[in-house]
């Protein structure tokens, strides 16, 4: 065991050690240790229950990137799966090479026997490993080809901010089921010639024909205050203020900050409302979402004794309002 880690308490909460790394459950497979045509003949005998569920799995994690054991199976119970067997199959998903999980300490540990010495209460993240790109390039996307092995490895504050995201998802299917339309995770809007990445966009409807634009982001306490201000400054500024959403959608979309506590949320929100008081927002934390988004509280900085959103200044004081996001939780589980 490689010193200080993240346990499963910390990680309920997406608590980490920025200075934390990762290690693997075993070291990714290559084209010259895993042939393809036995991947594929080992998912062709597979039965058509296992196919599916294994299908599934793997499709979740090309789109969220990682995910937690208790995130996969959420996920499953709201697709309809049985979960019974998952720890078996999650189990040969690894040993299959189309998954690989690792934990987060203060120390790389290069040694850890496929996952044997991964300490018992650490909080553990999946992620895809190259067969499942040999699976889902065959059977499902063809998209997939653009998976790499870099993709698997990133810094603490980047995986809370992608399992944050999927959480966000799987709340959010929880409530909406058919009529979450869209989900795409990172979000890639233009500035011009330029991107500016977000943690995902997203279309809900409400029952009318054209479903509600959505662009959530992730903050992390890292990121207050210098890089959002950096984005806010730099980013949504001109997205929002300069028109560059019309590039992408016909009514400008509704941003959803989801924030690590609500310290943070405060933090950000107040820099929104103080550079673009006009930005349609809401925001939330971990904390909440952990409720369900049935019962989460969702926010707005506001300032009760400014009139006109021009008049706020460096002391005009504010504070987080609770405000509606039926569009969220109006229609129930269907």
């Amino acid at each position: 065991m490689a010193g200080a880690y993240v346990t499963k308490a910390d990680g309920l909460i997406l608590k980490a050690d920025p200075r934390a790394v990762q290690s693997f459950h075993h070291r990714f497979a290559s084209d010259r240790t895993h042939n393809e045509s036995f991947t594929i003949r080992w998912f062709c005998d597979l039965s058509p229950e296992k196919k599916d569920w294994y299908t599934e799995v793997m499709i979740l994690l090309s789109r969220f990137t990682f995910a937690t054991k208790e995130n996969i199976l959420e996920f499953m119970r709201i697709r309809g799966y049985d979960v019974a067997d998952a720890d078996e199959y999650l189990d040969e998903l690894l040993v299959r090479r189309c998954l690989n999980s690792f934990y987060m300490s203060e120390t790389q540990d290069e040694e850890t026997s496929e996952g044997k010495n991964f300490p018992e209460d650490a909080y553990v993240v999946y992620c895809l490993d190259l067969c499942a790109r040999q699976v889902l390039v065959r059977f499902f996307r063809e998209d997939m080809i653009y998976w790499r092995l870099t993709d698997c490895y990133r810094n603490t504050g980047q995986i809370m901010k992608y399992l944050s995201t999927c959480q966000f998802y799987l709340a959010l299917l929880d409530v909406k089921r058919d009529r979450l339309r869209r989900f795409d995770a990172p979000y890639d809007a233009l500035i011009g010639r330029r991107t500016s990445r977000y943690s995902a966009f997203l279309e809900v409807s409400d029952g009318d024909p054209a479903p509600r634009n959505f662009v959530l982001e992730s903050v992390r306490k890292a990121d207050i205050p210098t890089y959002w201000e950096k984005k806010v400054m730099e980013q949504m500024i001109p997205y929002v203020d300069r028109g560059y959403w019309r590039q992408s959608f016909v009514d400008a979309p509704y941003f959803v900050l989801l924030a690590e506590d609500m310290e943070v949320a405060t933090a950000a929100a107040e820099a929104l409302s103080r550079r673009l008081p006009k930005l349609r927002y809401c925001v939330t934390t971990d904390k909440e979402l952990l409720k369900g988004l049935a019962n989460a509280t969702f926010y707005r900085f506001a300032y009760p004794d400014v009139s006109d959103p021009n008049e706020i200044t460096p002391e005009s004081n504010g504070e987080l309002m609770p405000v509606k996001a039926s569009i969220f939780t109006k229609y129930g589980k269907s």
